[in-house]
């Protein structure tokens, strides 16, 4: 993919309606101000940080799964 082609990628969006908890509301908006973002900007930050816990987690679960290990010291 292109610098260009990611650059448009990651400016596209979906706008969606979120249902919580006031408590949980009332949380994202005292984080998000002490943050000096908005609340979008927040959810969006720690959604993404998630995002790459995930990706993470599954990168170390395929780096430490026997049939990954078994084929990659076969491959020297």
């Amino acid at each position: 993919m292109s610098d260009k082609q990611q650059q448009n990628e990651s400016k596209e969006s979906k706008r969606i309606n979120i249902r919580m908890p006031l408590h949980i509301n009332d949380w994202v908006n005292e984080q998000a101000q002490i943050h000096g973002v908005s609340v979008t900007a927040f959810i969006n930050m720690r959604l993404a940080e998630i995002k790459r816990q995930d990706d993470m987690s599954k990168a170390m679960a395929v780096m430490t799964n026997e049939k990954v290990i078994k084929m990659l010291e076969d491959m020297k």
